[in-house]
């Protein structure tokens, strides 16, 4: 009878540690993130199993135009030499694709050693020649690790 709880318990512990952390949506499909020109986007902002924060992304142009890219700002929480605060941890952005269809795409940065949360500064955005970007509105999620 031991033997059993202690294998049962073992179970549960190995299942619970292969869960993997809660993350900090932005928009949905029903009501994406809409940026200039027609692009629109959603996705989740995690921790990757302790080693990245990611974003996970679906973006697509509701118009047929092209250039529609998810870029992401990472922050990360850690004492940056002036304090504690988020320190700026690099950008990243998706390819562009012009397709009306959902294409998904997840951009990483390894987590800071000393940090203590991550923070994903997100908006959808078109490319445009000779002009400014069309983006939509900032999207900020964050997650402690």
């Amino acid at each position: 009878m031991t033997r059993l709880v202690l294998i049962v318990c073992a179970a549960i512990a190995v299942v619970g540690a292969a869960q993997p952390a809660m993350g900090a949506y932005w928009g949905s499909k029903d009501s994406p993130l809409e940026g200039g020109g027609g692009g629109q986007g959603y996705g989740n902002f995690y921790d990757n199993r302790g080693i990245y924060a990611a974003n996970s992304s679906h973006r697509r142009d509701s118009n047929g135009g092209g250039g529609i890219y998810v870029e992401t700002q990472f922050y990360f929480y850690y004492d940056g030499g002036s304090g504690q605060g988020y320190q700026a941890g690099g950008r990243a952005q998706t390819e562009r694709t012009g397709s009306r269809d959902w294409q998904y795409k997840t951009v990483t940065r390894n987590l800071h050693p000393k940090g203590t949360s991550a923070r994903g500064v997100i908006r959808v955005c078109e490319d445009r020649n000779w002009a400014p970007d069309g983006c939509s509105e900032k999207s900020t999620r964050t997650f402690r690790y």
